[in-house]
């Protein structure tokens, strides 16, 4: 922000806490401005306001944990997601942000209690093991955990990890080998394609991104995000369907 930018954002969020009154959310909102705008202490005091007023809603203390964690401040993120987690054990993005505390403190230990204190859900239970497993080093068993996670749950959100997996180990080529062989039995996984042919775009492979996003282009045709590249992908060797491609995406 530039001063005069910055000044007027601050008044509107010390406004915003004026008016509050016992809104929690509003609270929430203003302490995440004050945050932003580097004004931590009052951002804290706002976020504390806002979960004595709504002391269930996890949404607020996931946005404090969240902004806590950002700040460094390992020990009051760890004490608002566990809250959370008292409440509702199975909440995962609680359960993930705290194992990443955890792993980014180097309690790995701890981080395992965690996930093994989560309900028996092997799909997301996998998920979050795989995760643990490539945040200690160990991409090849994250791997293995997706691998014989997806024999037994073939679903979309372990395919979506096993290839983002598989491409942070250093294998882009096994991953878009895995997803065409996904795809040609479930050819309606809009996310895995979309995935995969921004894979091929970042490697230069233009005709085989071309075609995956045309792909998804059918069966998603106001996608702007595919539009958009698309019409970049196309601007010199076809103008004239560049420009019905933008257009299409306004």
């Amino acid at each position: 922000f530039r001063l005069p930018e910055r000044r007027g954002a601050l008044e509107t969020a010390r406004a915003m806490i004026g008016l509050a009154k016992n809104d929690a959310l509003i609270f929430a909102r203003a302490a995440a401005a004050l945050f932003e705008l580097g004004e931590k202490d009052q951002a804290k005091s706002a976020f504390r306001q806002a979960i004595a007023l709504a002391p269930t809603n996890d949404a607020v203390r996931m946005t404090y944990a969240t902004y806590m964690a950002a700040d460094k401040d390992y020990v009051e993120a760890r004490k608002q997601l566990n809250e959370i987690l008292k409440v509702k054990p199975d909440h995962r993005n609680a359960a993930l942000r705290l194992i990443d505390i955890h792993v980014v403190e180097n309690n790995f230990e701890e981080a395992r209690a965690v996930l093994a204190r989560l309900p028996a859900d092997p799909v997301p239970s996998a998920v979050l093991k795989a995760y643990l497993e490539a945040r200690t080093g160990q991409l090849p068993a994250a791997l293995a955990t997706l691998d014989a996670a997806i024999l037994q749950n073939p679903v979309p959100v372990l395919a979506l990890n096993q290839f983002s997996f598989r491409v942070a180990a250093g294998d882009p080529a096994g991953a878009v080998a895995g997803a065409q062989a996904w795809l040609k039995q479930r050819p309606d996984d809009n996310a895995l394609r979309t995935l995969m042919a921004n894979l091929l775009l970042a490697q230069n492979e233009i005709p085989a991104a071309i075609g995956e996003f045309e792909m998804v282009l059918a069966k998603e045709p106001r996608n702007p995000v595919v539009l958009n590249n698309l019409a970049w992908l196309k601007r010199d060797s076809d103008r004239e369907r560049a420009l019905s491609y933008a257009r299409r995406a306004l």
